[in-house]
């Protein structure tokens, strides 16, 4: 994600990157009987990213079958919880 994210990489090539790495996730996705497990960390709430790569994240989460993120619960400690994503198709 880094990479993605990194003001030092040009606009395009880390939007190539990103295209490429979503790509490759798909076709293991689609030809493996147990589909690749990624964890993907971020500070994103934090983290200002330029506009023309706001939508990575979104991206990212919208090929995801599961999304989950950390919230602080009651007792102010961070729980991992999972986020309702819309169906895909």
């Amino acid at each position: 994600p880094e990479l993605y994210l990194d003001e030092d990489i040009q606009d395009g090539d880390a939007r190539m990157a990103f295209k490429q790495g979503l790509h490759h996730l798909r076709v293991l996705t689609e030809s493996s009987q147990t589909p690749p497990i990624v964890g993907v960390f971020s500070s994103y709430s934090t983290f200002a990213p330029p506009a023309t790569r706001r939508r990575f994240f979104a991206e990212t989460c919208a090929t995801a079958t599961e999304v989950w993120e950390f919230k602080p619960g009651e007792d102010g400690k961070p729980r991992l919880l999972p986020v309702a994503i819309p169906p895909k198709g």
